[in-house]
This record gives C-alpha cells, sequence and structure tokens, in this order.
C-alpha cells in the first residue's frame, strides 16, 4: 500500500515474493493424522508462536478461546515457547517451553502439526514467518488481514479478518470450522497444496524467474 499511495507506484510493477517458513520437512514427510472432532471430541488446538506476546494477539485469542469454551467446545491454546514471566497460569494455555530449531526442528514440527489452526492475531506485523510456518506443515491460520499478514494468510487456507474484528467473530467462524467436517478437510488441504510454496527454494526460484539471467 505505501508504493502505491504514496510513491505512486504502478501496481501492475509490484511482485510480492514470500520468504521460507523456517521448518525443515523430510521429503516424506506427511501431516499427521488425529482422531477425533476437534472442539468435540477433543480439544480443538488453536497454535500460538511468537515471544512478543500482547503485539501477536494472545490476550486477543484467549478471549476467542473463552468464548468458544462458553458455547461447550473443548479448546486449548498451544503457546510454543516460554511462559512470559507476566502471563498468569492458565489452564487452557498449553506452554511448550523454549525450542531451539538448531537442536530441536523435530520437536518444533510436531508441535505446530499438531495444532488445528495457527494463530496471528496482531496488531502490528512486517511478515508473518509463523503463519508460513504452519502452512508448511498443512495447518490452516487465522489472523488480522491486514499489513504484512495479507501476504501469508494465504487464500483457501486462512482465516481472514478486520483489525477490528470482535472475538466473538473469530469464535463464529471457528465453531464452523468444528462443525463442519467438509470445511475441516478442505482448509487443511489446501494448508498442504501451499506447503511447497512457502519454502526458501520457492522464494529463491522466485527471485531467479525476475532477475535477469
Amino acid at each position: 500500500p505505501t508504493l502505491v499511495d504514496y510513491y505512486k507506484v504502478d501496481p501492475a510493477k509490484i511482485t510480492h515474493v514470500l520468504p521460507g517458513a523456517n521448518v525443515t520437512l523430510s521429503p516424506e514427510w506427511t501431516p499427521p493424522m488425529i482422531p477425533g472432532r476437534p472442539g468435540i471430541d477433543r480439544d480443538l488446538v488453536l497454535g500460538f508462536v511468537g515471544k512478543d506476546w500482547r503485539r501477536k494477539g494472545l490476550p486477543f485469542l484467549m478471549e476467542v478461546q473463552s468464548e468458544l469454551a462458553k458455547r461447550g467446545h473443548k479448546v486449548k491454546i498451544r503457546l510454543i515457547g516460554s511462559r512470559p514471566s507476566d502471563l498468569a497460569a492458565n489452564a487452557a494455555i498449553e506452554v511448550t517451553g523454549f525450542i531451539d530449531k538448531y537442536s530441536g526442528m523435530e520437536r518444533f514440527v510436531q508441535l505446530i502439526s499438531t495444532c488445528d489452526i495457527g494463530c496471528l492475531f496482531s496488531t502490528s506485523e512486517a511478515l508473518g514467518i509463523s503463519t508460513l510456518e504452519f502452512l508448511r506443515t498443512g495447518v490452516p491460520v487465522a489472523g488480522f488481514y491486514h499489513q504484512g499478514l495479507k501476504d501469508t494468510l494465504l487464500e483457501g487456507a486462512s482465516f481472514r479478518f478486520k483489525p477490528d474484528a470482535r472475538p466473538e467473530e473469530v469464535a463464529n467462524a471457528f465453531e464452523q470450522f468444528i462443525r463442519n467436517d467438509d470445511l475441516r478437510h478442505e482448509m487443511k488441504g489446501k494448508a498442504w497444496n501451499y506447503s511447497n510454496e512457502v519454502t526458501w527454494v520457492a522464494c529463491v526460484n522466485h527471485f531467479k524467474k525476475l532477475l535477469p539471467s
């Protein structure tokens, strides 16, 4: 928007190149099959990755979780990282502890790939690497559709909300995900289809096509 609105650059001259998700998968890796209906037979797991938990929307996500719980759904938030010192203990939040991707990539992949929705309700975001990480492992994502997140909340595999959306609005959408098996399977399938498009290999190949030989 800055290039178009402020510098008056022709939109036709602008190309978006996504960076790669910082996730390493073996060639034979596939998303795990998790039995049971999320939110009904088992917990709907809302994934959250990020040290700056306030800016990245954890308080908002906690309100969404609370609203779904009021409606009778089983829901937990998986906070992938260390518990912030100023975040009170909450039974609905599963804290995994800090994960070093260099030595703990297998565990990191296991934790994000067994979430049902990866969430990034950030108030300010230059891009959104965690959303790409979830998509890389075939997990649909959700977040505020503004700033850099517009490039990582990919069509068909994402729940997109305006920055002024209320927790109840998000809960309504997630409730449809819980109740509608076809929607859930479709979004997971589309997320997995994007997996090879959100890698560093794809990023480099895109640049090669743009740059003169």
